[in-house]
């Protein structure tokens, strides 16, 4: 069974805003993977973790080696040296690569849903568009056409019972769009789907509550069907 990679917020100023989960995650992980190193240590030492780290780079080179760790079943956590990797970080290619080999990747320590779906979702991140919640079947096409018009990756909240809806909206107008669902971050139901807006309905199994939705800017071709 292949291990996980753990996508792991750090404090963007005081070390004790580290979230004990995320303690935890980079003491268990085989590796850690940092922006930088020395800076990374700084913060860990003051909890004790000794895991092993090493870089990552910004054309990728060690993206092969990584993946082929997790794929043997290692787990590893990717961190930066501020906030949330993949975020305007050159960790997002990592990220990217690994859910095309069908690898699980799971953010933690994110305040935020709409950080921690942009950054497990593999999706370009140097920008995105924040829509807020998605609105009333009357009102929801007009959300739907400014998604069809975005010049980036965008970023909505629906709920459960809205979900299967815009999916089937989704599907008729996007259908080779990348569509991910994170649903019910930070629960014991937690949930990352990843898949093409014509096959993602397959996949939504089950009871969610709430979900995080993200939606490419274009269509793509040979989509990981995670």
């Amino acid at each position: 069974m292949a291990g996980t990679l753990y996508i792991v917020g750090v404090p963007i100023g005081h070390p004790e805003d580290i979230t004990l989960r995320a303690i935890r995650v980079l003491q268990d992980v085989a590796l850690i993977v940092a922006e930088h190193p020395q800076v990374t240590r700084r913060l860990i030492d003051r909890f004790g973790v000794a895991t092993s780290m090493s870089t990552y780079d910004a054309d990728g080179r060690k993206a092969a080696v990584l993946t082929s760790r997790l794929r043997d079943g290692e787990s590893i956590a990717i961190v930066c040296d501020a906030g949330m990797p993949a975020i305007w970080d050159p960790g997002q290619r990592l990220i990217e690569r690994v859910l095309a080999e069908g690898i699980r990747v799971c953010p933690i320590g994110a305040t935020s849903a709409v950080i921690a779906a942009i950054a497990a979702s593999g999706l370009e991140s140097d920008g995105f568009i924040f829509a807020g919640t998605l609105p009333s079947a009357r009102r929801a096409p007009a959300m739907l056409e400014e998604i069809i018009n975005a010049p980036r990756p965008v970023v909505l909240f629906v709920s459960g019972r809205r979900l299967r809806r815009f999916v089937k909206m989704l599907r008729a107008r996007l259908p080779t769009r990348v569509v991910v669902i994170a649903a019910d971050l930070g629960t014991p139901r937690e949930r990352i789907l990843r898949a093409t807006a014509k096959a993602i309905a397959s996949k939504l199994q089950g009871e969610i509550l709430e979900a995080t939705v993200v939606i490419d800017r274009k269509a793509r071709r040979n989509v990981s069907e995670s």
